[in-house]
């Protein structure tokens, strides 16, 4: 994105954009983004200045306004765009009438109401002697309906009771292990105690 940011060193300048991000002096977009790069860190693999990275940062602090910056007033001899004028005024321009602007939606609504109308040559009318079967759609409002996120928390709750389940069933297993290697222990034959002493 060098472009914008060749934008934002015309219209904010320079000088302004050094002293902002404390950079020294540069002249083209890419030594600018370069030199960000090296401020902010955002350097790539064998220490070379990711600008990518860097013009993103500029061009995202400059739609945040945190690049403060000021225009110089015009010249007092320059040369006014078309939309903008200044001439003393006489009179005041004629007052806002409600009327009028009731009558405009009234027009409004008229040539809307006209323009959606079909013309009756071109409408099709579908006419039936027997009552329109519903029975299916009725079968599907019969179970209430839950919406997906309640549905997951259901599943989240169902899979938490299994896990405490297994749990539950891990810690008495593990129980009874321990419970039998304590009394596999505790059984030592006095034969094998008085081998050991000699």
């Amino acid at each position: 994105p060098i472009k914008p940011i060749e934008l934002i060193m015309e219209h904010c300048g320079v000088d302004q954009l050094a002293e902002h991000y404390q950079i020294e002096s540069f002249t083209t977009a890419h030594q600018l983004t370069a030199l960000l790069a090296f401020r902010f860190g955002k350097l790539m693999a064998g220490g070379a200045p990711d600008t990518m990275a860097a013009a993103k940062l500029l061009l995202k602090d400059w739609s945040n306004g945190s690049v403060q910056f000021y225009i110089k007033p015009p010249q007092e001899n320059a040369v006014l765009p078309s939309h903008v004028s200044s001439e003393v005024v006489t009179t005041w321009a004629a007052e806002f009438n409600l009327d009028d602007l009731e009558m405009v939606k009234v027009e409004d609504e008229m040539r809307d109401n006209t323009a959606a109308a079909p013309a009756p040559e071109l409408s099709v009318v579908f006419k039936s002697d027997k009552p329109p079967k519903t029975e299916a759609v009725d079968q599907l409002f019969d179970k209430p309906y839950e919406m997906p996120h309640l549905q997951n928390a259901k599943v989240m709750k169902s899979k938490k009771r299994g896990i405490k389940r297994e749990r539950k069933k891990m810690d008495k297993f593990a129980d009874m292990f321990d419970g039998a290697m304590n009394s596999m222990m505790d059984c030592d034959d006095p034969n094998n105690m008085s081998d050991d002493s000699d």
